[in-house]
């Protein structure tokens, strides 16, 4: 058995300052003089030579919104499909508690919203949420309605008011469970 490595897969490291016929002697291959020479010396990669920096010549745009809330959407569709896969009529209420459970990975600081889509329109598809309560921070308008046509409770913020804006978030991937 041989434990050595290849021969190209370790470089030995370059002796500097070792002669002139070295090709790498006297300024150890840094030039003369400047900054570069010098030890110690570290330039950040956005410094321009005391031009004034892309970061300044940029203007600025907008702000942060501290006020703004993280959301965190699920389609109405995922939602009755994790419901049929895991719950089997078990759940009562759908809340944080209860997402999780089914499969739902929330980040941390992060609000649900329920979100409709074309086929949520389907009354099939809502029949199936009938005799559960839905308990989540935000749910569409349109979706809350069709919901409360049907008697399904529905307990949520009001989330037409103009003022809050809403930092979204990339959807987060339920694995399919193996059945």
């Amino acid at each position: 058995m041989n434990l050595k490595p290849n021969p190209e897969a370790s470089k030995a490291r370059k002796r500097v300052g070792r002669g002139i016929g070295s090709g790498t002697g006297k300024t150890c291959g840094r030039g003369v003089k400047g900054q570069k020479s010098r030890s110690g010396v570290s330039i950040p990669a956005w410094f321009e030579g005391g031009q004034n920096p892309l970061y300044r010549r940029i203007p600025k745009k907008g702000f942060f919104n501290k006020f703004a809330e993280n959301i965190q959407e699920v389609s109405l569709d995922r939602l009755i499909k994790q419901l049929d896969l895991h719950s089997k009529g078990k759940i009562s209420e759908i809340n944080d508690e209860s997402l999780k459970k089914i499969g739902f990975k929330k980040r941390e600081g992060f609000l649900w919203k329920i979100v409709g889509s074309k086929d949520s329109a389907n009354k099939d598809n809502l029949a199936k949420l009938k005799n559960i309560k839905v308990n989540v921070t935000y749910v569409t308008a349109q979706l809350k309605t069709q919901l409360k046509d049907l008697g399904i409770e529905v307990n949520s913020k009001d989330n037409n008011k103009k003022v809050r804006k809403v930092r979204k978030v990339k959807k987060t991937k339920v694995p399919a469970q193996k059945a």
